[in-house]
């Protein structure tokens, strides 16, 4: 797995590229938890091009939601498609967890949840 950040104000959006597997979440995990430190509460994962993901990376997605809900913060998946969709869909976590598409229709002014 690869990631690449993009800061902006108290948000962070990861862009996750390659394949998602048991051994990645201890460095995504450490990852969340220094943005959060930072007081990047609105995280985005930028799902597009992940090619494969292990059940480890749905477990990931559960307790990185339940983490920024404890701060007040925010989850939000972004262009999830192939089998990783189909994983959130079989999980029923693509109506637990928002999608950014899901966020934007929702709120008024769109991306606002970035500043």
């Amino acid at each position: 797995m690869c990631y690449n950040a993009l800061v902006q104000d108290k948000a962070v959006i990861l862009e996750l590229s390659g394949t998602v597997h048991v051994q990645d979440i201890a460095d995504l995990k450490q990852i969340l938890a220094q943005y959060v430190a930072e007081g990047k509460h609105s995280v985005i994962l930028q799902l597009e091009n992940v090619t494969y993901m292990d059940c480890s990376g749905l477990g990931f997605f559960v307790s990185a939601h339940k983490f920024l809900q404890a701060v007040h913060g925010v989850l939000m998946l972004s262009g999830a498609r192939g089998i990783v969709r189909d994983l959130l869909r079989i999980t029923k976590l693509d109506t637990v967890l928002l999608e950014e598409e899901d966020l934007l229709q929702r709120r008024p002014g769109g991306r606002e949840v970035l500043a």
